[in-house]
C-alpha cells in the first residue's frame, strides 16, 4: 500500500514547463524556403482536404490567410497537437515543434509572411487516396449502410461483421476508415465472439438471446453484453488517431478466424439525412512467427495473468474489478461531484511476467485533466514512463516509444488521472452536474492504455508474402 501512496504523490507533483520562444532576429524567413518544410513535416497530415483539420495548409495561398492564427497557436504550443511532457520518454511520432521551428514561423508571420522564390519550395508530400497508409491487404466493412437521421441525439451503436479468414491472421497495421466523416463523431473496432444465443440481422445488429436488439438498450446493458462476449479492442478512430502502426515485422494484432469485428460508432446528426458504412483496413505481416500485440488499460490484469482481478483507487477508495461480473470496471464507481477540480483515479497493473512496452494512449472525456504512467521496479525504484499534463479530448494521440521498453516480472505499472468538473475547465458543458461513468462524451471514462507484447509469446502464422496479399480485393459482406 505504501508503494501506491507514493505513486499518487509522484503523479500529483508534476507540472508542465511552458516554453514561449520569441521570434528570432535576422532576415525575415520566407514561406517557400523556411516555413513550407515545417508545414509539410508537421501540419499537412491533418491540414489537407478530407482530413480532420478545419482548413488545408498545403499551399502558400491556403496558409497566408491564417498567418496570425498559426503564429499564435504554435507559439503557445497548442499546434501541432502533442500532449507528452518532454521530460519523460522519447517518441517516434513526436509532432511537436522545436524552439527554432517556432521562432521561424513567428518571425515569418511578424515580418509580413513573404512567399519567397518558387525555386526554394520543396515538393509537397503525397498522400494515399482513401486510406491514410495506402491500399490495405484486406478490408472488412459494415454489413449494410446505417441511415443517420437529420436531427436528434443518437446513442452509441454497435454493428458486427464476420471475420472472413480461415486461419488467424496478424496485422502489422490496422486502420479505421469512417464511411462518412461528417456524421461519425468517434468510433472503434474490436474483435471477439457473439454472446451465446445471439444472432445478427441483415444490418449487422446484434439480436440477443431474448430477442431484443442490443442497439437501443441502456448503455450499461450494452456494455455488459459486450463484456461477456470478451471482445478485444483493436483501435479507436478519434481526433489525432485512426490507425495503430506496429513497431516491427515480428509483432502484430491478432485477427482470429471465425470471430466477429464489432464496429462501435457514435453518430452526430448533420442537419440532413445521411448514411455511413465504415470499414477497417488490414495490412498483414509476412513473417511466420509473430508476437501478438496486446492493448490493455492500466488497472486491468495482464491478459497472460492467471488472476484477472483489476485494481483501482477512486478518490482514495479501493475498487476491485472482477471480470466474472460481466461489467466495465467503472460500473459502480461514484460519479464526479459537481465543482470537483482534482478528482483522482489510480489504476495499477502487476507485471506477472516479462513484457515489452511499445506505447501509450490516454483516453478520458471532457473533464479529463491529466494522466501519467509510472513504473515501479521489483527493487522499489520508481520511474515516470509517460506524462500528459494537459489532456485534450480533441487530440487523443498514440505515443509510440522510440525504443520499446523491457519491463521485468515483479514490476507494476500504475496510472494516475485527474478530472476537472468545474467552470475552470473550458470544455465542461455542465460543471454544476454530477458526471457518470459511461460511453457518452458528456459522461466520463478512465482508460490509460498501453500496447505491449508478452516476451513468452511467439506464435506461428501462415506466411503472407507480397504475392499472396489481397492488395486489390476488399473483403465485404
Amino acid at each position: 500500500m505504501r508503494r501506491l501512496v507514493s505513486v499518487v504523490s509522484f503523479g500529483c507533483a508534476l507540472t508542465l514547463m511552458v516554453v514561449r520562444p520569441s521570434a528570432a532576429a535576422g532576415p525575415v524567413p520566407t514561406y517557400t524556403k523556411d516555413v513550407a518544410p515545417i508545414m509539410f513535416a508537421k501540419c499537412v497530415m491533418c491540414h489537407r482536404p478530407g482530413e480532420v483539420a478545419p482548413m488545408s495548409l498545403l499551399t502558400y495561398g491556403e496558409v497566408r490567410p491564417w498567418t496570425k492564427a498559426i503564429a499564435g497557436k504554435v507559439s503557445t504550443r497548442e499546434m501541432p497537437p502533442w500532449g507528452a511532457d518532454p521530460r519523460y520518454g522519447t517518441f517516434t511520432n513526436d509532432r511537436s515543434l522545436t524552439a527554432s521551428e517556432i521562432d521561424t514561423i513567428v518571425a515569418w508571420a511578424t515580418g509580413g509572411a513573404p512567399k519567397g522564390s518558387d525555386a526554394d519550395l520543396p515538393p509537397a508530400p503525397s498522400f494515399a487516396s482513401g486510406w491514410e497508409h495506402g491500399e490495405p491487404d484486406a478490408v472488412i466493412e459494415m454489413l449494410a449502410p446505417f441511415h443517420v437521421p437529420a436531427e436528434g441525439e443518437l446513442d452509441n451503436l454497435s454493428f458486427y461483421a464476420p471475420v472472413p479468414f480461415k486461419e488467424d491472421r496478424f496485422g502489422r497495421l490496422v486502420e479505421f476508415r469512417p464511411g462518412n466523416r461528417s456524421v461519425v463523431h468517434h468510433c472503434n473496432a474490436s474483435v471477439g465472439d457473439l454472446p451465446e444465443g445471439s444472432t445478427l440481422n441483415a444490418s449487422g445488429e446484434l439480436i440477443l438471446a431474448d430477442g431484443t436488439r442490443e442497439n437501443g438498450r441502456p448503455d450499461q446493458a450494452r456494455q455488459a453484453s459486450a463484456e461477456r462476449a470478451k471482445f478485444a479492442n483493436l483501435l479507436d478512430c478519434v481526433p489525432g488517431r485512426s490507425a495503430f502502426p506496429v513497431p516491427s515485422p515480428e509483432v502484430g494484432f491478432r485477427i482470429p478466424a471465425g470471430k466477429y469485428i464489432r464496429f462501435g460508432l457514435h453518430y452526430q446528426a448533420s442537419g440532413k439525412p445521411d448514411t455511413d458504412r465504415s470499414k477497417i483496413g488490414l495490412w498483414f505481416t509476412d513473417r511466420t512467427a509473430v508476437q501478438e500485440l496486446h492493448r490493455l488499460g492500466i488497472g486491468q490484469a495482464l491478459k497472460q495473468a492467471a488472476d484477472q482481478i483489476g485494481y483501482f483507487r477512486v478518490e482514495g477508495v479501493s475498487e476491485i474489478y472482477d471480470p466474472a461480473s460481466g461489467r466495465r470496471w467503472e460500473a459502480g464507481w461514484p460519479p464526479l461531484p459537481p465543482f470537483s477540480e482534482n478528482y483522482t483515479v489510480l489504476g495499477v497493473t502487476p507485471i506477472v511476467e516479462p513484457i515489452t512496452l511499445y506505447g501509450f494512449t490516454p483516453h478520458m472525456h471532457l473533464r479529463g485533466k491529466d494522466m501519467n504512467w509510472i513504473l515501479t521496479l521489483p527493487d522499489g525504484r520508481t520511474e515516470m514512463l509517460m506524462n500528459v499534463p494537459k489532456y485534450d479530448f480533441s487530440w487523443q494521440i498514440y505515443y509510440e516509444l522510440a525504443q520499446p521498453r523491457k519491463i521485468p516480472a515483479g514490476s507494476t505499472i500504475a496510472s494516475v488521472a485527474h478530472y476537472n468538473n468545474t467552470a475552470k475547465n473550458k470544455f465542461n458543458p455542465a460543471p454544476d452536474q454530477p458526471v457518470q461513468w459511461s460511453e457518452q462524451s458528456w459522461d466520463e471514462m478512465y482508460l490509460p492504455f498501453i500496447l505491449y507484447t508478452a516476451d513468452s509469446e511467439a506464435l506461428p502464422t501462415s506466411p503472407t508474402s507480397v504475392t499472396t496479399r489481397q492488395k486489390s480485393k476488399s473483403i465485404q459482406r
